[in-house]
């Protein structure tokens, strides 16, 4: 796997797989909130300019990159949330070769 595109979405499709597994497990219960994932990265670069054609938006920080709910779980539960996350950003960065410089981190919050 060579391309952002076929790396991003090998990681949508564990994301989704993960939350899926936890939403069967534990359903949608616990606390409320969202998951996403970071990558620091300028938004001006060749490789941002790639990955926001996917999807991925310049976030409120500097230089970083955000994608909303990799999971695509249409629940509340944070927990699940943070699953899909999670896949979505070890599936990412155990495919990106290291001479791409950029490392995806999950992140969450309370609602």
């Amino acid at each position: 796997m060579e391309t952002i595109r076929a790396i991003h979405e090998a990681a949508l499709t564990a994301a989704e797989h993960a939350a899926q597994q936890a939403y069967d497990l534990h359903g949608d219960t616990g606390a409320c909130g969202f998951g996403w994932v970071e990558i620091e990265l300028d938004g001006r670069s060749p490789r941002s300019k790639e990955l926001q054609k996917l999807g991925w938006s310049k976030a409120y920080r500097a230089k970083t990159l955000m994608f909303w709910r990799p999971s695509n779980a249409m629940v509340q539960s944070v927990y699940v949330q943070e699953v899909g996350a999670s896949a979505y950003a070890k599936t990412f960065n155990d495919l990106v070769p290291d001479s791409f410089g950029i490392q995806v981190i999950p992140c969450s919050r309370l609602d």
